[in-house]
């Protein structure tokens, strides 16, 4: 079991702990030299398709979509709006095939516009019931939980997303050590993952932002929130630095 939390409280740290990017560098910029395996900017005025920038694989909107809605970047890309009802499904494709590797997630989330129930799906791969791999708030307490494997991580000892605005989300898993909760470009926790470090948590299934596929059913804990900038990246483990670059190019 994974029972060792660790909490970084915000008093520990001072603005200085926040990477300014290089002069001029858009937060695209940034994400451009950390080459994600996948990235949505989720910034389309309409249609069904939600661009990869990687040109790894598209995904498709479905369901009631809000689009060009204001994103959490200053760029002038737009975010989508999900109401309980829409979702974006991802075909399967070897970049998000983890397996036992370390990997990396990312999402915006705007917590002003967020509207949901209990146990609401960022990003997710699996029924939940076998070996599979999701990332959820739980939105009674405005809490984040992952599930890795077997094992769902994160459920407590966590600290609450403050405010209404827009957080950045960061989920940094070293299969054969933590499991880091990036929130605004600080690890605010962290708990030992190595347990399952030889858990394969590859799928055959697709990945879907906003909703989880569920014991068979189609549509399990939808979101109801304004998302945008979702990116993952397979084998590779970002560090906290370069989440505080991709928070200050914001």
């Amino acid at each position: 079991m994974f029972d060792r939390y660790y909490h970084y409280p915000a008093s520990a740290r001072s603005a200085s702990s926040y990477d300014d990017p290089a002069a001029g560098d858009t937060f695209a910029d940034v994400m451009a030299t950390l080459s994600p395996s996948a990235w949505w900017r989720l910034g389309e005025s309409s249609g069904a398709s939600a661009v990869d920038e990687m040109a790894t694989q598209n995904g498709v909107y479905d369901g009631t979509i809000t689009y060009s809605v204001a994103g959490i970047t200053t760029d002038g890309d737009t975010a989508i709006g999900l109401d309980g009802a829409g979702s974006v499904e991802i075909a399967d494709n070897a970049a998000w095939d983890f397996g036992t590797s370390d990997f990396t997630c990312m999402i915006g989330l705007d917590l002003g516009a967020w509207r949901s129930a209990d146990r609401s799906q960022l990003i997710c791969r699996g029924d939940g019931a076998g070996i599979g791999f999701y990332w959820r708030l739980d939105t009674t307490t405005n809490r984040v939980a992952i599930r890795v494997g077997y094992e769902e991580v994160f459920s407590t000892g966590i600290p609450t997303l403050a405010g209404t605005g827009w957080h950045l989300l960061g989920l940094r898993c070293d299969r054969s050590g933590n499991a880091y909760l990036n929130i605004d470009g600080v690890d605010e926790a962290a708990v030992d993952i190595s347990g399952a470090a030889a858990e394969s948590i590859e799928r055959s299934d697709a990945l879907y932002l906003g909703k989880r596929v569920s014991s068979g059913f189609d549509d399990d804990f939808l979101y109801d929130a304004t998302i945008d900038e979702a990116a993952v990246w397979n084998g590779t483990l970002l560090t906290e630095a370069d989440f505080a670059t991709l928070y200050g190019a914001l």
